[in-house]
């Protein structure tokens, strides 16, 4: 059960140490997040197999895993889409900003869809025949 929290362990040291170079690298502060993130989640599920299946003989021989380290690796290739998309997602949205909106201009009202109303195009600047006959025509 040991290797149970593996992948707890992976996303949370790949956080810190991804927040860590965010902040020695000045990376702006809106971006900072994102950049710790993209070491947190960074080939999580590619490294971890090689890794572990290169390990196993040497983590059994030395005592530090009891059984086959592999039967852990479906847990592990289960849980990492989990963090994935629930603390992933999380990390990867961009901070709440409030913005004051503008009474007399207000942005365009999303439908129930959640799409925004687009202007429509009035029909005089849209030309009856596009001139995409000089396209398709062969010159010898």
């Amino acid at each position: 059960a040991d290797l149970f929290l593996w992948p707890i362990v992976v996303v949370t040291s790949g956080y810190c140490l991804g927040f860590l170079a965010a902040k020695l690298l000045r990376v702006p502060e809106n971006f900072r997040r994102a950049a710790a993130g993209s070491v947190a989640f960074g080939n999580s599920t590619g490294m971890p197999v090689v890794l572990l299946s290169t390990l196993a003989p040497s983590l059994v021989a030395e005592g530090v895993v009891k059984g086959d380290p592999l039967l852990f690796l479906p847990v592990y290739l289960v849980l990492s889409p989990l963090l994935q998309w629930t603390v992933g997602s999380y990390i990867f949205q961009g901070p709440k900003v409030t913005e004051k909106r503008d009474v007399e201009n207000p942005a365009p009202a999303a439908d129930v869809t959640g799409v925004a109303s687009i202007p429509s195009i009035p029909e005089a600047s849209i030309p009856a025949d596009p001139p995409i006959d000089s396209c398709y025509s062969a010159k010898s």
